[in-house]
C-alpha cells in the first residue's frame, strides 16, 4: 500500500476527513514503514500536499484537516465544531498555518 492509499484509508475510516494528528497517530496501521526515516512527518506532509496541488484524491477543508476529494465540507464542518476532540485538532491546526 502507498502513502496515499494509506491516507485515504484513514480518511474513509474517519469520516472523510482528518487532522495532522490523526493522521500521525494512525499512519501505521496502513503504512507501517511510516516511521522508518527521521524526517517521516515530512514526507507524509509532502505527499498530502502534492495530492492536494495536483487536485487528486484530497482537498483542505481547514487549518490543518484535510478531506478525501469527493467529502461534503457543509454537514461535517458544522459536527467537527460540535465535537471537542476535533477542535482542539482544528485549533491546532490554525496555530501550526500561523506559525508557517
Amino acid at each position: 500500500m502507498t502513502k496515499v492509499e494509506a491516507i485515504k484509508r484513514l480518511m474513509q475510516d474517519n469520516g472523510g476527513l482528518a487532522s495532522w494528528k490523526y493522521i500521525y497517530d494512525n499512519i501505521e496501521r496502513y503504512y507501517p514503514a511510516a516511521k522508518s526515516s527521521s524526517e517521516w512527518e515530512a514526507g507524509i506532509r509532502g505527499v498530502l500536499y502534492r495530492e492536494i496541488k495536483n487536485k487528486q484524491n484530497f482537498k483542505r477543508v481547514g487549518f490543518g484537516i484535510f478531506a478525501l476529494e469527493e467529502y461534503q465540507e457543509e454537514k461535517q464542518i458544522k459536527e467537527i465544531r460540535k465535537d471537542r476532540v476535533r477542535m482542539h485538532s482544528y485549533m491546532e491546526g490554525i496555530m501550526v498555518e500561523l506559525g508557517n
